[in-house]
């Protein structure tokens, strides 16, 4: 059973394919094509039948908490700049 790959994105596939092949030589290439074809197969393999609900949910919860390091680390920047200027 053959997997179908829309034309542009085959297209797109092989021109990036191509650019590897020439910076980096063949056995970068060829590790790339293999991680390629492993995903493909993967993704076959589940059907693309993803819980979104589940996914979404996670990833929710986890922008919170981003969010809270990233204010955590902001106030931590800005008292010590206050103490260096002094």
């Amino acid at each position: 059973m053959a997997t179908k790959i829309k034309p542009k994105t085959k297209k797109k596939i092989t021109k990036q394919i191509g650019k590897v092949l020439k910076k980096h030589g063949p056995k970068v290439a060829l590790g790339l094509v293999t991680g390629l074809v492993t995903t493909i197969i993967a993704d076959k393999a589940t059907d693309g039948k993803k819980d979104k609900t589940k996914k979404s949910a996670g990833k929710k919860a986890s922008d919170k908490t981003s969010k809270k390091a990233k204010t955590t680390k902001a106030k931590a920047g800005a008292k010590s700049t206050k103490k260096k200027a002094k």
